[in-house]
C-alpha cells in the first residue's frame, strides 16, 4: 500500500531529447572524455568540394586575386620579420664607409705611382738604338728624348713609336723599356732604291713599296755605290700614287739589272731615267743631253745599238752609220750639227733626232 501511494505521488518528469548539431555533440563528447580521463577522438573531417546551404544548394568558395595571394606570401616570408629599417641603415652605412675607403685608397695608390714614376730615379739616362744604317744613333735618341718629357716609367711607348715612324726614313720601330733609367729602340729604315726628280724640281728617294720621302741627301750611299741614275715621272700625289710608283720601281730595277748584266756596266752611262706612259723608258746620257728611247724590254741591246751610232758619229764613220742604216748619214758627220734623240724602240731602223 505505501509502495503504490509512493508511485501515486511521484511527480511524472518528461525527458525531451534534444538533438545537437555535429559540432556540438563532438565538443560534448570530448568533454565527456576528458573528464573521464580517455583521449579525445579527433573529428573527422569532411571531405567536401563545396559547402551546401540550409536549402541543398552549392555555394562556390571565394577565390583570392593574384595579388591577395602574393601579398598573403610576403607577409608570411620568414625574413620579414628580421630586415628592420634600423639593421638596413647601419647596413648601408658600413657599405658605403666601406666603398669609400676603397675609392680612397685606389686614389693613393695612383697618386702615389705617379710620384714614384715621376722621380729622378727613372729619368731617361740613354737609348740604346738597333737597326740604324742612314741614321745615326744620336738622330733616333734625340727623337726619342722629345717624345718622353717625364721619365721612363710614364713614357708612352705608343707615342714613342708614332713619333718615330712619323720620320721619312723609318718604316717601323720597336719601343722597350730597360728599368729604371733606359730604352731600347729597334728600327727597320726604308732602303731607297733611287732618288725621284720631282715636279717641282725637287728631289725625294723612293723604296720599293713605291714611296717617297727624304731628298737627295737623304741618300748616303748603298754597299758603297753611288748613286743610281735618278728616277722622272713618278706619281706624286693620288690614292693609288705608291701602286703606281711600285711598279715603276720594278721596271727601274730590270733596266739597271740588264744593264750591267754584261761587262761592261752601262748605268753608269745614263744618268736619269724617264717613264712615258706612250713610249716606255727613255734615258739621259751621262755628260750629255742626248735622250735614248728604249722602249719597254730589250734594254741592253737596244741602249748597245745608240751607243754604236753616237761613237760612229764621233769618229765620223759614215760607212758604219750606213751599214746600220741610218737615214742621211752625211748630215750626220756635220760637226755642227748636235744630237737630239735617238729611238732605238726599232733596232733595224734607228730615228735620229737633230738638234738644229
Amino acid at each position: 500500500m505505501a509502495a503504490a501511494r509512493n508511485r501515486r505521488t511521484e511527480p511524472q518528469v518528461e525527458v525531451e531529447t534534444v538533438e545537437l548539431p555535429p559540432a556540438e555533440e563532438e565538443a560534448d563528447e570530448a568533454e565527456a572524455s576528458e573528464e573521464a580521463g580517455q583521449e579525445p577522438e579527433r573529428p573527422r573531417r569532411r571531405r567536401t568540394s563545396k559547402a551546401r546551404s540550409s536549402e541543398g544548394r552549392a555555394v562556390p568558395r571565394k577565390r583570392r586575386s593574384l595579388r591577395q595571394a602574393l601579398d598573403a606570401r610576403q607577409l608570411r616570408l620568414p625574413f620579414t620579420s628580421l630586415v628592420k629599417p634600423e639593421m638596413m641603415s647601419r647596413r648601408a652605412a658600413k657599405v658605403g664607409g666601406g666603398v669609400l675607403l676603397f675609392v680612397i685608397l685606389i686614389a693613393g695608390v695612383f697618386v702615389a705611382y705617379h710620384l714614384f714614376a715621376g722621380s729622378r730615379f727613372f729619368a731617361l739616362n740613354g737609348v740604346d738604338v738597333e737597326g740604324n744604317t742612314l741614321l745615326s744613333a744620336t738622330e733616333v735618341e734625340e727623337m726619342v728624348r722629345s717624345a718622353v718629357p717625364s721619365g721612363v716609367l710614364n713614357a708612352d711607348l705608343t707615342q714613342v713609336r708614332a713619333r718615330l715612324e712619323g720620320y721619312p726614313l723609318i718604316r717601323q720601330a720597336k719601343v722597350v723599356r730597360l728599368l729604371p733609367d733606359r730604352l731600347r729602340v729597334t728600327i727597320s729604315e726604308r732602303a731607297p732604291i733611287a732618288v725621284a726628280r720631282l715636279e717641282d724640281g725637287g728631289t725625294a728617294c723612293i723604296d720599293e713599296e713605291g714611296a717617297l720621302f727624304g731628298n737627295q741627301d737623304t741618300w748616303r750611299g748603298k754597299n758603297g755605290r753611288e748613286m743610281p741614275p735618278l728616277i722622272r715621272g713618278v706619281a706624286e700625289s693620288g690614292d693609288r700614287k705608291n701602286e703606281i710608283n711600285r711598279q715603276l720601281v720594278l721596271t727601274y730595277k730590270r733596266l739597271i739589272e740588264e744593264l750591267d748584266q754584261n761587262e761592261p756596266p752601262l748605268s753608269p752611262r745614263i744618268d736619269e731615267v724617264t717613264f712615258d706612259p706612250d713610249q716606255g723608258v727613255r734615258v739621259s746620257l751621262a755628260n750629255s743631253r742626248i735622250i735614248v728611247l728604249l722602249g719597254r724590254n730589250d734594254f741592253r741591246a737596244r741602249l748597245n745599238t745608240a751607243l754604236d751610232v753616237i761613237e760612229a758619229v764621233k769618229r765620223g764613220d759614215g760607212d758604219r752609220l750606213t751599214l746600220m742604216r741610218i737615214s742621211d748619214a752625211e748630215r750626220l758627220l756635220n760637226p755642227e750639227v748636235q744630237l737630239k734623240y735617238l729611238n732605238v724602240t726599232d733596232q733595224n731602223r734607228v730615228v735620229v733626232g737633230l738638234d738644229e
